[in-house]
């Protein structure tokens, strides 16, 4: 047959006999054939179904963890983002494994297992928290009390606030959407913690390229008071607890180190006296390291949160008459032996971060002196009351 020609037509109907008809051994595996593919098929789609989310999520939301202490402006901070309607701001969200004392975890939807070690539990939650992975996440996290400071979650709260302590699986899933909705649909996710370790971002960072961290410093001076102040140290006497605090601060900031150097440019050193002090251009910083556009809105909601005519001594309340005022007053209220002792304890804290030990009780009072070496952009004034 020359080449173009046309095959003769016994040939044609011979390879379709061959083909529409298989021999009988073939036939033994054509009824679980259908089974077998339809299983390859659904697997291979809901591999890609993930790897397609997984993509989509972190390529169209950024998130940001504010990682700080105790008392020491990071209520203040978070609001800050949250004032923005791209970001979905938690409050908190390790507080539930944190107080809960079992040794079991019980999940939405896989099985109870045992608590493995903090570090690698508290970086899952948050992981699944930035991701919206919401339906992976523990009882714990999906009840805590905190869920009511957020705008974000404060409406999921008061769906399960009735049967919050106890709440069932059926009772999460029937308010869950009121929770993940706003988590999909924001372009950046902020998480402030103050129960998260350092040693967690290591993890945290390296899972995805879209994640930063801003790590929130204040004078350990006015942190430590008012933790003490608040009935928030396991210690009611200032040496251990400062020799502790500081010990552990000191050890944060080294890693932190670190992590600069392994992450460069996605982590972002803060001090609330610069806060407080120069609210407008701090925020505008913290817009541009998170990718968020800082708008008339958001401005507006600044000075109205630093400058307003609202005053509170409310433990979570953000809003201050004086946001320089409110950084400061604890120069007027703290003995000054107190002061002095944390000064020879947090020595090294200070040397890291800029802080000053005291030289004098004039110095510690005279608040148009700074106790900061590094970041001083003008005299800070305690207003009079």
């Amino acid at each position: 047959m020359s080449l173009g020609q046309a095959p003769p037509v016994a040939t044609i109907q011979f390879e379709c006999t061959m083909i529409s008809e298989p021999p009988a051994a073939m036939l033994q595996y054509r009824r679980p054939l259908p089974l077998l593919v339809s299983l390859l098929l659904v697997g291979l789609l809901l591999y890609c179904a993930n790897n397609l989310y997984r993509r989509l999520n972190h390529h169209t939301a950024s998130s940001v963890i504010i990682l700080t202490y105790m008392r020491s402006g990071s209520t203040f901070a978070g609001s800050l983002f949250e004032a923005s309607p791209d970001v979905f701001y938690e409050f908190e969200s390790l507080k539930g494994i944190y107080d809960s004392e079992s040794k079991e975890m019980k999940f939405l939807e896989v099985p109870t297992r045992l608590k493995r070690d903090y570090i690698s539990e508290v970086s899952d939650i948050i992981r699944s928290k930035l991701e919206c992975r919401l339906t992976d996440l523990d009882m714990e996290s999906l009840t805590h009390y905190h869920l009511k400071h957020s705008r974000d979650t404060k409406r999921y709260f008061d769906c399960i606030e009735p049967h919050r302590t106890n709440a069932t699986k059926v009772e999460i899933y029937r308010c869950l959407h009121l929770i993940q909705k706003p988590c999909s649909a924001s372009k950046v996710r902020v998480v402030k913690e103050i129960r998260l370790p350092i040693e967690a971002m290591d993890t945290i960072l390296g899972a995805s390229q879209s994640v930063k961290m801003i790590h929130l410093f204040r004078d350990p001076r006015a942190a430590i008071r008012s933790q003490m102040m608040y009935g928030n140290s396991p210690s009611p006497k200032v040496y251990p607890y400062a020799k502790k605090t500081c010990k552990d601060v000191l050890k944060d900031i080294k890693i932190r180190e670190q992590l600069e150097m392994k992450y460069p440019g996605r982590i972002k050193l803060v001090f609330y006296e610069d806060l407080a002090k120069e609210p407008l251009r701090v925020t505008k910083e913290l817009y541009a390291f998170a990718g968020l556009h800082f708008t008339a809105e958001v401005e507006e909601y600044v000075k109205s949160i630093t400058s307003g005519k609202i005053n509170t001594s409310c433990l979570l309340c953000i809003y201050k008459s004086n946001s320089v005022y409110e950084s400061l007053k604890w120069r007027k209220g703290i003995n000054y032996l107190t002061a002095t002792l944390i000064d020879s304890l947090c020595g090294a804290v200070y040397k890291e971060l800029g802080y000053l030990p005291l030289k004098s009780e004039r110095q510690l009072r005279d608040t148009t002196q700074s106790l900061r070496k590094t970041g001083n952009r003008g005299i800070l004034v305690l207003p009079k009351k």
